[in-house]
């Protein structure tokens, strides 16, 4: 096993006693929403980190684009929960901006499902190799970028200005240390 893995496999690991954590918190006494919210945040982290091990390790063009398009959807995914983690941590939750947000997580993740080289590209020729300063190779596509990419850049800079905005607003209703976290 190389490094790259290794350190994604540890981080997934404290991501999935953290997300069981909270789980386990959630299941308890307080802030109960908050705490599920996170914990499946961090899960979703797992899986994440889980696909993006095998995206790395892909040796065909099938692979890749399958490991990438869950690598994708699972980040859709994340996106919308995130989306509400932030509403309630921040107690900023303007429902219609966080259904527009989670609407273009759900449009983006049906683009990434329906394209047959996912969202990112529009045709993936072959793959090639990345080699790290010590040796190790990751899998890197070689083709060109799908128009509709902007669409999911839209949605994270939607999401970063949301970020942003309930942070801003927990900090002006006189919350500021926990806005500053």
């Amino acid at each position: 096993m190389t490094l790259v893995p290794i350190i994604l496999g540890i981080v997934a690991g404290i991501c999935l006693y953290i997300g069981l954590l909270h789980l386990l918190i959630a299941c308890g006494k307080l802030q109960t929403a908050l705490h599920f919210c996170f914990g499946l945040l961090c899960l979703g982290s797992v899986v994440y980190i889980l696909a993006l091990i095998v995206t790395y390790q892909a040796t065909n063009v099938e692979n890749y684009i399958s490991a990438k398009k869950l690598v994708c959807s699972v980040g859709y995914i994340y996106g919308i929960n995130i989306v509400w983690f932030i509403a309630l941590y921040t107690r900023v939750k303007p429902v219609r901006l966080i259904l527009v947000l989670n609407s273009l997580y759900v449009i983006s993740l049906l683009i990434n499902q329906i394209s047959p080289t996912g969202i990112l590209h529009s045709h993936i020729s072959n793959l090639s190799s990345i080699s790290l300063p010590w040796g190790e190779s990751i899998t890197s596509p070689k083709g060109t970028l799908n128009p509709l990419f902007s669409f999911q850049l839209l949605t994270l800079i939607s999401n970063t200005v949301f970020l942003f905005y309930a942070c801003y607003r927990q900090y002006r209703c006189g919350e500021k240390q926990a806005a500053l976290i």
